[in-house]
């Protein structure tokens, strides 16, 4: 209830994060159902619910689709690869969802002559999603957005590997296996939604093996209490200001510099950022103690070393009451932002002066979030807003759109400082024409600017 990555989910702006959750929840508990049940019936009727899960995950993303393998893998490994037992197991669970499939396709070209592009060109284009053939981006995000307390528990299942933990850790394996080698491009935060589920489950499943003795709890709450007063003042302190990058972060990790600003965000959702030695010193202590009590653990297996298995407990008090507490922490600052600079209320502050003070439109921003606000139906219509990038540099990045509107047209630059623009941002094209108006801050740092034209 307190992690992070399930807290930012929740507030996500699109269909990861609840729509696409859904479906593949309902398709991987129906069919651990249909393998309790023994009664004909009922194992027909898991079946096709396992079936409708599926088709409907993936006619609503189309990523979904690693979830066909994880299924049929995890049959294969279960029936000791049978592959006559798979093939039964799991038919009609695939027919109900190809038919569910077909039957999306079949209502596309019954509705427009567009259909195809409908159907297989949503967003930007599946192509460009296939350019990149391989990258680290999408473990790295999922180890910074599930924190050592999810992703902790998902290294834990491969040193105690059970029977019962083998479908959830598939699940999480082969997500991460489809977005490094296969989809290596887009919204990892986002597409890797639908595995919080398993990582959860996981956590509690290994949270209930550990039988905590009374003085070990007690020293789970003080350290609990303790680290997290540590990261908020940690965040109090002054840091670097650096441009959301990942080559300026590293430039700042080469130089052994913790303390600095780092961007936790999503791709939609509200927006806030902590210092990274709060990270930092999170991971560090957060694995460390974990490490430390998967070794000591495993050689507690020796009925002569149940001293390591005892201290091995002690660690893992540490390892949780640190993820823990970096979680709360994370929360607080994404929701109530205590000691971060609270974008979400600039946003709205720039919104209103820009309506209160009838501001010329067009209005030009690099947030899409205030350009949704402005209008709805931005993507379609360039008459009210028109977007332009911030963090991406490069010559193909030139606002040309932008620029050529305020030359022809004028209207209302809503800059928003956040994340730190770098430099050569296209940004700085834009308001080259224009004077600024008014500034906004959270917390004595320059959040926005509003500029007229």
């Amino acid at each position: 209830l307190i992690a992070f990555y399930p807290t930012l989910a929740s507030l996500q702006f699109d269909v990861e994060g609840n729509l696409v959750m859904f479906p593949v929840m309902l398709l991987f508990f129906s069919y651990l159902e249909y393998e309790k049940v023994k009664r004909k019936n009922a194992r027909f009727l898991w079946q096709v619910l396992a079936g409708l899960g599926l088709g409907i995950a993936i006619i609503s993303k189309y990523n979904a689709i690693y979830i066909v393998v994880v299924l049929a893998l995890y049959s294969l490994i279960k029936s000791r690869w049978d592959l006559k037992k798979s093939f039964n197991d799991l038919f009609l669970v695939y027919l109900v969802g190809f038919v569910i499939f077909l039957c999306q396709v079949l209502a596309a070209i019954a509705s427009t002559p567009h259909w195809f592009d409908i159907l297989f060109n949503m967003g930007t284009g599946t192509i460009k999603y296939f350019r990149q053939r391989f990258s680290l981006m999408p473990l790295g995000m999922l180890i910074l957005w599930s924190t050592p307390l999810l992703f902790g528990f998902y290294l834990t299942s491969f040193s105690k590997l059970k029977k019962k933990v083998l479908i959830f850790l598939i699940w999480i394996t082969l997500a991460v296996f489809y977005y490094t080698f296969v989809q290596a491009y887009g919204a990892f935060d986002r597409y890797l939604m639908n595995i919080i589920p398993a990582m959860a489950i996981l956590g509690g499943f290994y949270i209930a093996k550990v039988d905590l003795k009374k003085q070990q709890v007690v020293f789970g709450s003080i350290l609990f209490f303790i680290f997290t007063l540590f990261l908020f003042i940690i965040n109090c302190l002054p840091m670097k200001s650096v441009a959301r990058l990942p080559e300026l972060y590293f430039n700042e990790l080469k130089s052994f510099n913790f303390n600095f600003l780092f961007t936790y965000t999503s791709s939609s959702g509200p927006t806030f950022g902590v210092n990274f030695a709060t990270i930092f010193w999170s991971f560090l202590f957060g694995f460390g103690c974990l490490f430390v009590y998967l070794i000591l653990s495993q050689r507690g297996k020796n009925p002569a070393r149940n001293v390591s298995k005892n201290l091995a407990s002690w660690f893992f008090v540490g390892f949780l009451s640190i993820s823990l507490a970096f979680n709360v922490f994370l929360v607080s600052e994404y929701l109530f932002h205590p000691t971060g600079v609270d974008v979400s209320e600039v946003k709205w502050k720039m919104i209103n002066y820009v309506r209160g003070n009838n501001l010329d439109y067009p209005i030009y921003t690099n947030d899409q979030g205030m350009e949704w606000y402005f209008d709805n139906f931005y993507l379609w219509n360039t008459e009210k807003t028109v977007g332009f990038g911030d963090s991406e540099v490069g010559e193909r990045f030139y606002p040309k759109l932008a620029i050529e509107n305020i030359k022809q047209k004028g209207g209302t630059i809503a800059l928003l400082y956040w994340p730190p623009l770098p430099e050569g941002s296209p940004a700085w094209e834009v308001i080259k024409p224009c004077h600024l108006n008014k500034q906004f801050y959270s917390k004595n740092v320059l959040v926005g600017e509003i500029y007229l034209c």
